[in-house]
């Protein structure tokens, strides 16, 4: 299955050509046998030449060609040189095709050249004049010159330099930043690379480019910096920059319009160019305080859902699970990079054909919107029209379903939503979550009547369990479709609790019985009752008990630590954050000190602190600063006992985040248990942390980490790690994910693992450990 993500098809801003096939050599030559010129061993030769594989962007062979005539005491001398390469990455200022340049762009490119470098020095030979070509072919041939007259090309000699290798484009206005290249270096830490023989100097091109939109105007600058193309003799020498004809030559065939999608309401109004070389790795620092690579002003990093997930309408088509995608059901949330200032919602509902009746599949990704989300709306709203129908005309809906399977393409609508903070950026229209709307078939007032009881059914505690309702005097189930943690959310709040954390399906809690009264229900999170959100009318559904819905619901007070630790590099240390008002965010160290901390390893289960540090030494957290000044006696059982000013109040940036080492000793450490299983030396490996158990995901999970949990308690080792929740799922948290034990150490938390509570896994894979009774 093929999940086509939003940011798949915004990220390729910049067209680029793919890899072509040329022909490579070098060889100089004398018309006189009685005056050989030596061989460069370095070079290969045009008699037996080799052919190499040119760099992406590349999209033309060259062959250059120079004849330069001598006179000499013993009578004049014809030398000719010869070329054959990939073009230069801006080759699009020669011709295209099977081609030579016209005189204009030769004269340009061989008007630096000097023809007494050629020929040894002291050899008694007085230049006169030359004659070159410069061809160009769109294939592996020899671009091979049409006129007798042309055989060789001024192809610099000498050892490989080093030059420095970065490319980056960025806007200089932070709400519409540009997105990062993952496979190009940013300037702002670039490389180094080793240049081809024939190659004397490094270049750095910049461009800034105007724009005007509704919003103003917008610059986008451009900067690239690698070796000089190996035709650079058009270029000046030494620690300087090109003229402006030769610029203007280059400039003419750049196309800024090809840096963004179309139809986002740019329009190119002029631009700057300079390119530079230097003789060494240095910068070739452009002299023009407009030319590119200033650094960009960046936004704080913001966390947002991270889910994706395609599904059938059709419970007889049911679509195949992607293991690697985390599903809508069952989100995370990820910090996204710097820059990114807003959250997105991609939903799209394909409708197809076939011989079994039609078909419709939904699709829903939640992530990070694009760095250069600014031409999305801001706010907690959704894109018009024109910029969906932009990003949607790139969609293939033909990859969503496996080929072959007798489904022919109709039609499809898409919505794409933005929000500035972590919640679900709920589209408001009528493909809600990627859904259709049902139309109501009774007014809010008349259906909250319907509902008269609410239950959760078949889960290990209160808070959660299979969702039953009452309805018309009768008991039944709600189907799955379309269930998300929205809808749970406002189940949790029905029955009293503060929200929900999980939107089980799949009859996770088991198969009721009796009718099936809701299916297709489409919450924003914010209504106070089911019969608010829309749905199904009662009783109509296509569903089975096997798609029963679940909820897990929480309390701020019960259900989730209010402090963590995060960062650190052991279970007990990190940076504190604090859970207030339902969110995550962090404490300012002004005044911090080992008492404030020691009240914040207490509420973990520690018997107090080791250290409080500050200064952010565990990172840089995100999201609120909720707490400042705090000054703890060390008497307190919770940080809110202590002085502090009003939640949210601070004078603080993320670089004063607080931190903690927290000590322990004897039944007061973080531990780990075995549970559900049918013997002490086996179970589902669940870990303290934070003052909660939790379970570890099975993904990478094998028997070296299973044996260091075995170590910790006691046992000799592990002779099994099973995966896929074998001894029963768990509630609660998942603690950990993507553990990679070499064995050797002493406690999971000494393992290399993302974050604690950072991952993207469901209690179906919860990690199991079958511990070895002997040594």
């Amino acid at each position: 299955m093929k999940i086509l993500l939003l940011l798949s098809i915004l990220m390729a801003y910049v067209a680029s050509g793919y890899a072509i096939t040329c022909t490579k050599c070098f060889e100089l030559t004398s018309r006189d046998p009685t005056f050989p010129l030596p061989a460069d061993p370095s070079l290969i030769p045009c008699s037996n030449p080799g052919e190499m594989v040119c760099d992406g962007g590349v999209t033309s062979c060259m062959t250059t060609t120079i004849i330069t005539h001598y006179s000499r005491d013993a009578g004049p001398l014809t030398v000719m040189q010869k070329a054959r390469e990939c073009g230069p990455p801006f080759a699009g200022f020669l011709p295209s095709g099977d081609t030579c340049a016209g005189e204009a762009i030769t004269a340009a490119m061989t008007s630096h050249i000097d023809p007494n470098t050629t020929v040894p020095a002291g050899s008694g030979l007085t230049f006169e004049d030359f004659e070159a070509s410069i061809c160009s072919c769109d294939s592996s041939d020899r671009c091979t010159p049409p006129s007798a007259a042309t055989i060789g090309n001024p192809q610099p000699q000498g050892s490989a330099i080093t030059c420095t290798k970065c490319s980056e484009v960025t806007s200089r206005d932070p709400t519409f930043p540009l997105p990062v290249d993952p496979t190009q270096i940013p300037c702002s830490n670039p490389g180094e690379m080793a240049c081809d023989v024939g190659v004397t100097s490094c270049m750095t091109m910049t461009m800034t480019m105007h724009f005007s939109r509704d919003a103003g105007p917008l610059t986008v600058m451009q900067m690239a910096r690698d070796c000089a193309p190996p035709l650079a003799g058009f270029l000046p020498s030494g620690d300087t920059c090109a003229e402006e004809a030769i610029t203007d030559v280059i400039a003419s065939q750049f196309d800024p319009n090809t840096l963004f999608p179309p139809g986002l309401g740019l329009s190119f109004e002029d631009l700057e160019t300079s390119i530079c070389v230097c003789d060494s790795s240095d910068r070739c620092t452009p002299p023009s305080a407009a030319t590119i690579g200033n650094p960009q002003p960046q936004g704080s990093a913001i966390t947002c859902t991270k889910c994706s997930e395609v599904t059938s309408r059709d419970p007889t088509f049911p679509l195949p699970v992607d293991p690697s995608q985390i599903p809508c059901s069952n989100p995370v949330e990820i910090v996204c990079d710097e820059g990114v200032t807003s959250c997105m919602t991609m939903t799209i509902i394909t409708h197809f054909s076939r011989d079994a009746g039609p078909l419709t599949v939904m699709q829903k990704a939640r992530e990070c919107g694009p760095p250069f989300a600014g031409f999305l709306p801001s706010g907690d709203t959704c894109a018009d029209e024109a910029i969906t129908a932009t990003i949607t005309r790139q969609i293939d809906p033909n990859t969503l379903v496996p080929p072959g399977v007798g489904l022919t393409f109709e039609d499809f609508e898409a919505s794409i939503c933005s929000c500035d903070s972590s919640d679900r950026c709920t589209p408001p229209s009528a493909t809600t979550n990627g859904y259709p709307q049902p139309e109501a078939t009774t007014s809010a007032v008349g259906e909250e009547q319907s509902i008269t009881d609410i239950r959760l059914v078949g889960g290990d505690s209160d808070f959660e369990g299979r969702v039953e309702i009452e309805h018309d005097g009768e008991w039944g189930t709600i189907c799955d479709d379309s269930w998300d943690l929205d809808d749970a959310t406002v189940v949790c709040i029905m029955l009293g609790f503060d929200g929900a954390s999980g939107a089980p399906r799949y009859a996770q809690f088991g198969e009721g019985s009796g009718p099936i009264l809701l299916d297709d229900v489409l919450c924003t999170g914010d209504e106070a009752t089911l019969t608010d959100c829309s749905h199904q009318p009662f009783g109509q559904h296509n569903c089975g008990h096997t798609e029963d819905a679940g909820v897990i619901c929480y309390t701020i007070d019960t259900a989730m630590p209010s402090v963590r630790l995060i960062g650190g590099s052991s279970i007990n240390e990190g940076r504190v954050e604090v859970l207030y008002d339902g969110r995550w965010g962090t404490v300012c160290d002004d005044y911090w000190g080992p008492e404030d901390a020691g009240v914040a390893c207490r509420m973990m289960g520690y018997d107090g602190a080791s250290e409080a540090p500050g200064s952010a030494r565990f990172g840089q957290g995100s999201g609120p600063i909720w707490l400042d000044d705090v000054m703890c006696s060390g008497e307190e059982t919770d940080l809110a006992d202590c002085p502090h000013q009003a939640f949210g109040t601070n004078n603080c940036g993320h670089y004063e985040d607080a931190g903690a080492v927290c000590s322990f000793t004897g039944t007061s450490a973080p531990t780990v248990r075995l549970v559900d299983g049918s013997s002490d030396n086996e179970g589902r490996v669940e870990i303290l942390y934070g003052g909660q158990w939790g379970t570890v995901c099975d993904d990478y999970w094998g028997l070296d980490d299973a044996g260091v949990v075995c170590r910790m308690l006691g046992f000799g080792g592990a002779f099994e790690a099973p995966g896929y929740a074998r001894f029963g799922q768990g509630s609660g948290t998942i603690w950990l994910d993507d553990v990679m034990c070499s064995g050797e150490e002493t406690d999971l938390a000494d393992c290399p693992h993302p974050a604690f509570g950072t991952q993207n896994c469901g209690h179906y894979e919860d990690a199991g450990a079958v511990c070895s009774l002997t040594g």
